[in-house]
């Protein structure tokens, strides 16, 4: 049996600014290494694997165990890619996530470079916490 207070996130990976793991949560942070991950390993034509980037939440304001985003490749559409933001309840039994923007590769950097697509994030990210808490 696995104790839940010990088990590893596997799909949660801590975001590393100057090889620390950031102490608190940090939305702009992670927009930035999704960013980048986004221009440099999403592909047209080409399979790539999922590009995974989260944290462990330490801010109080959502409740979440954990907080992730991710960008997947649409198997059924040449170039459509599908960023999406994910919470995990703190039992870490439940994860709950919701679709960001679907569309190509310019579509996907161009909402992470507006700074208007921070308060959409901030807003699925309370939506999110919302129903993790009344679950």
């Amino acid at each position: 049996m696995i104790d839940a207070n010990k088990a590893i996130i596997i799909k949660l990976n801590p975001i590393v600014e100057k090889g620390k793991i950031l102490e608190k949560f940090n939305l702009k942070a992670m927009i930035s290494n999704l960013l980048t991950q986004a221009e440099n390993y999403v592909k047209k034509d080409e399979f790539y694997s999922q590009i995974n980037v989260g944290c462990e939440n330490k801010d109080p304001k959502y409740f979440a165990k954990g907080i992730a985003f991710s960008i997947k490749k649409d198997v059924s559409e040449k170039d459509r890619h599908m960023l999406r933001v994910s919470m995990l309840h703190p039992s870490m039994q439940v994860e709950n996530s919701k679709p960001l923007v679907y569309g190509d590769k310019e579509t996907i950097i161009k909402f992470l470079k507006d700074e208007s697509s921070l308060k959409q994030i901030e807003e699925k990210l309370e939506i999110l916490s919302d129903e993790l808490k009344n679950n």
